[in-house]
């Protein structure tokens, strides 16, 4: 009876110890809720961007969950960073344990002896040398080296041009060369190029072999890109592009590698600009027309002298034009100079273009008008608020042409004359001997009431109404 007795208590104690287990694991992890066994997920977010998440009840990697609890289980507290939290590159880390989620930061640097992290109460605590180090030659830590970044590859507009394939090594931790991060694509991008191909990386290689096949599969350049003949890119035509790049080690240099790149080359015929004239004189304007334009906003614009004017090119006719006028305001500003130069860019190409230009004399027109009208229409409060309602009219760009098509100006007004010109210096006299004067912008004309104005050219109203 004695032993039945004593085989039940040694039965009931052995089934309760596994419920006692879990009763204590439970407090100790409620007590103690951010461990390497309590934590069921942790998810991070690095200095550039990346996302890595840990699930204890799945499959993952378990490299980084097995760093930061090194990390968290070797520090020691401290009162604040050793370091301005400027110098730091900053990770975050949440982890979740019994659906409670508690947010760490940690602080690294290139030296592992400079290394932290916050708990989720606000508390620092320093890395250890070992715990910091390991972590440093992973690659979660890449992105704290720059050098590990790959190199940015373009062809003109088009960027990035990821390779097909790269190998790339870094300078890293304590002297070691390591993995880089690599992006690889099998896409074939297609460049729109003129006059030869632009390429450029943000780091140089040192070693650049280009191979260009035509439409019918032949190798038409297989060489070094300084050797590239410039005769390949005077027709429109299309090539298939293999470029090889190298970056050499060396003892100064902190990263070296190599890649290949695929591109589609579509070769445009060469941008040619011109002029409609090559004379002009202050108060007037040339046009500047370009072809084999495939987008005009790549356009770029340079005068030498300043004009002070951006012009903005227009397609008509399978052309684009743009006015640039030659202000009397420049005139001013630029001494009257007697020539521009005006430089143009288009993907490759690079015109010159040149104009001479005459000063304009300017003539006067004496108006005579009481001191009371000229004061009452001519004052700082109507000029502003003339400004102010021409602002929007007058700024707005219109995207319709209307002066190529009918380009002899008629008068707006029939047999009346007109009463001050273009760019004539006004001077106003109210009979007092005082005079105020301005540069007419507009022409005038003497017209009755009820005249009839018409256009002087086609185009479009954008403006209708009165002011003073």
């Amino acid at each position: 009876m004695k032993k039945k007795i004593l085989t039940i208590l040694i039965v009931a104690v052995v089934m309760v110890i596994p419920a006692l287990i879990a009763v204590i694991s439970y407090t100790y992890a409620q007590n103690h809720p951010v461990t390497r066994s309590a934590v069921s997920r942790m998810e991070v977010s690095s200095p550039d961007g990346t996302r890595y998440a840990y699930v204890k009840t799945e499959t993952t990697d378990r490299e980084l969950f097995d760093c930061l609890f090194d990390m968290n289980e070797h520090a020691s507290g401290v009162p604040s960073l050793l370091s301005p939290v400027s110098t730091y590159q900053q990770y975050r880390a949440t982890y979740q344990s019994y659906n409670r989620t508690f947010d760490y930061t940690y602080y690294f640097t290139q030296d592992a002896t400079n290394a932290f992290y916050r708990d989720a109460e606000g508390k620092y605590y320093r890395i250890d040398y070992e715990s910091a180090a390991r972590f440093l030659g992973t690659e979660y830590a890449t992105c704290l080296f720059p050098a590990a970044n790959q190199p940015v590859f373009s062809v003109g507009e088009v960027s990035p041009i990821l390779p097909v394939k790269q190998v790339w090594k870094y300078l890293g931790y304590n002297g070691a060369f390591y993995d880089g991060s690599v992006s690889v694509s099998d896409e074939v991008p297609v460049c729109d190029v003129t006059g030869g191909l632009p390429l450029s990386f943000d780091t140089a290689p040192d070693y650049l072999f280009v191979t260009m096949k035509n439409g019918r599969g032949e190798t038409v350049f297989e060489n070094v890109f300084e050797n590239m003949d410039p005769g390949l890119f005077v027709d429109n035509t299309v090539y298939d592009v293999t470029v090889e790049a190298k970056w050499y080690q060396a003892e100064e240099r902190n990263s070296y590698g190599e890649a290949t790149y695929h591109f589609t080359a579509n070769v445009l015929s060469p941008a040619v600009f011109y002029l409609n004239r090559s004379e002009s004189e202050y108060g007037d304007f040339v046009i500047v027309s370009a072809k084999n334009i495939v987008d005009p906003s790549q356009i770029r614009f340079r005068s030498e002298p300043e004009i002070g004017f951006t012009p903005v090119f227009f397609e008509y006719g399978g052309y684009y034009h743009a006015l640039i006028p030659f202000s009397m305001a420049a005139q001013a500003e630029n001494n009257a100079a007697d020539s521009y130069d005006f430089y143009l860019t288009y993907g490759a190409v690079d015109s010159l273009l040149h104009v001479n230009v005459s000063a304009r004399t300017i003539n006067k027109a004496y108006l005579n008008y009481s001191a009371s009208t000229i004061q009452t229409f001519r004052n700082e409060a109507t000029l502003a608020a003339f400004d102010q309602t021409m602002a929007a009219p007058l700024g707005a760009l219109q995207t319709d042409l209307f002066w190529i098509e009918d380009s002899l100006v008629i008068p707006p007004v029939a047999d009346r004359k007109i009463k001050v010109g273009y760019g004539l210096q006004v001077i106003l006299n109210n009979g007092t001997g005082a005079y105020k004067t301005y540069r007419n912008e507009g022409v005038n004309y003497t017209v009755k009431a009820n005249d009839p104005v018409v256009s002087c050219l086609a185009g479009k109203v954008v403006f209708a109404g009165e002011t003073r």
